[in-house]
């Protein structure tokens, strides 16, 4: 029963540690508002796995605790696996912000450097024409 609770514990670690991995650039309290806490817990779970066998006061004792960390450990991958549709929807309305901005940004640059031509233009066909006219001529 130790062994499978052990294996269990790493596995759910790992299922933590994969979904810290594919949200890392979202904050993800905003949609699991416990987030800290599993983190937390999947912290305590290595220190205890990483104290092992030697620091138990019995073995039933550390089984039934190594259980108990399997149960909650368990309970948090089911919620942050339930999150992860709501994870990838503000992943995908973030991406489509930063288009339209992209696209805002693009269009704002396009009409600045067409009107910027559009006024050169005008410029210097107004100072031809003036020059071609004669009307631009020094009176003497």
């Amino acid at each position: 029963m130790y062994d499978a609770a052990e294996a269990g514990i790493l596995y759910a670690i790992d299922e933590i540690g994969r979904f810290q991995d594919d949200y890392k650039d979202i904050v993800v309290s905003r949609v699991v508002k416990d987030y800290p806490n599993v983190r937390a817990l999947a912290i305590r779970a290595q220190a205890m796995l990483a104290q092992g066998r030697g620091n138990r006061a019995s073995a039933q004792q550390q089984t039934t605790e190594y259980m108990e960390l399997f149960r909650q450990l368990r309970d948090a991958v089911r919620v942050l696996d339930g999150s992860r549709d709501d994870l990838n929807a503000m992943i995908d309305e973030d991406r489509a912000k930063e288009q339209t901005e992209s696209r805002r940004f693009l269009l704002q640059f396009v009409a600045r450097v067409v009107g910027g031509l559009v006024a050169a233009i005008g410029l210097i066909w107004t100072i031809w024409y003036t020059l071609s006219s004669g009307d631009g001529a020094p009176v003497s």
